[in-house]
């Protein structure tokens, strides 16, 4: 069957089956023409006609209550409504970065609300859906990197590289470098874990994905996140005052001598 053999598929990939049933838009699986077309009319009439980044960008406009009414619709909006950028987007601009992440965007706005997720909020397998867009959302998140992708090493891995020879043999040529001895070094490295950090920034709140969050609220955002696959694009954590807000931190890392100059410094004179 089909199922069977995309099932068989993501197997081989290491990919689970995408949890509102969603495919891509191929017929190699069951070599039926027109399946798409069929399926998308049936679901969605004349609005069909509709790409995807275009229904997405109409559904933008809509809270979570419409969303979850559209989604009774049938298996087409089903599948557009639960897709969990749209959520996502919800969330954030209502809440920021102040949420606990339950497992799935949707289900972590509604507990913000005050609703707690029940079985109906769990997801309903009505059958395939077929749409590149939202199957590409969900791969993205899930498949595994091929071990033959890095079987090959190609990089100089070094240690006890002088400046001299970092600038003539790798900067200059402008050559890739993997310099083993540096971290390595660091009391970072023995320090860092999440309860340091945690303790580290205190009342501070820390800037990720263009939002404020508790350091302990992201964390457990990413654990998550790296437990469940449900985010292709997470929100990725970049603090440049982390210094002010945990200047403990300093004492357990170094700028290698290779990197002292600091060209940010250059265009404004000031901190980029």
């Amino acid at each position: 069957s089909q199922m069977a053999a995309m099932d068989a598929c993501n197997e081989g990939r290491k990919v689970k089956r995408c949890w509102i049933d969603v495919l891509p838009e191929l017929e190699t699986f069951d070599g039926k023409k027109g399946t798409r077309v069929a399926n998308r009319t049936e679901g969605m009439g004349t609005a069909s006609r509709l790409s995807d980044e275009t229904w997405l960008l109409i559904l933008e406009q809509l809270g979570h209550r419409e969303l979850g009414r559209l989604a009774c619709c049938s298996k087409a909006m089903y599948a557009f409504s639960n897709h969990h950028e749209l959520w996502k987007a919800i969330l954030m601009e209502e809440f920021g970065g102040n949420f606990h992440f339950r497992g799935s965007w949707k289900d972590t706005l509604l507990e913000s609300k005050g609703h707690r997720p029940t079985e109906a909020s769990k997801p309903v397998h009505m059958g395939w859906f077929r749409s590149n867009l939202l199957y590409q959302s969900w791969i993205c998140s899930n498949v595994s990197v091929d071990e033959t992708w890095i079987e090959t090493e190609n990089v100089d891995r070094r240690k006890g590289l002088s400046l001299r020879e970092f600038r003539q043999e790798y900067e200059i040529p402008n050559k890739p470098v993997v310099i083993t001895d540096v971290v390595t070094e660091w009391p970072a490295m023995g320090k860092w874990t999440d309860e340091f950090l945690v303790q580290a920034f205190g009342e501070y709140k820390i800037h990720a994905g263009g939002f404020l969050f508790d350091l302990k609220d992201y964390l457990r955002y990413m654990e998550a996140v790296s437990e469940e696959r449900v985010d292709d694009q997470p929100l990725y954590l970049f603090d440049k005052e982390f210094a002010r807000k945990a200047p403990s931190l300093l004492e357990d890392y170094r700028v290698p001598e290779y990197f002292q100059e600091d060209f940010f410094f250059l265009p404004g004179g000031g901190e980029a």
